[in-house]
């Protein structure tokens, strides 16, 4: 038994099933997943936040032109810039965050 159970099961690479693969990532591909585009962080006081209204700012450490961070779920991916397309705010894609950038 154990001879033939060996028999069958063998380190050597098989032929990959190109069939499974499309449909596995058909299906990756219509899972849906949360975006995130943090623009920035502030740390002010619990006084500031509960007397904020309307038309006050929050003092972001982020500057107009730099690069802001897109996640997904809880991982950044992207470095991107706010825009517009179409009348909606929208967010360019830069460039992938690489392993051992600052977030």
């Amino acid at each position: 038994f154990i001879e033939k159970l060996r028999a069958t099961v063998s380190d050597e690479p098989k032929e990959t099933d190109t069939a499974w693969m499309h449909n596995l990532m058909e299906r990756i591909s219509l899972t849906p997943t949360n975006l995130r585009f943090e623009l920035g962080r502030c740390q002010i006081d619990i006084g500031t936040f509960l007397s904020l209204k309307a038309g006050d700012f929050l003092p972001l450490k982020t500057r107009t032109h730099d690069p802001c961070t897109l996640w997904v779920e809880e991982t950044p991916l992207f470095y991107a810039k706010p825009g517009e397309q179409e009348g909606t705010l929208a967010a360019e894609i830069l460039d992938p965050i690489q392993p051992g950038d600052p977030i």
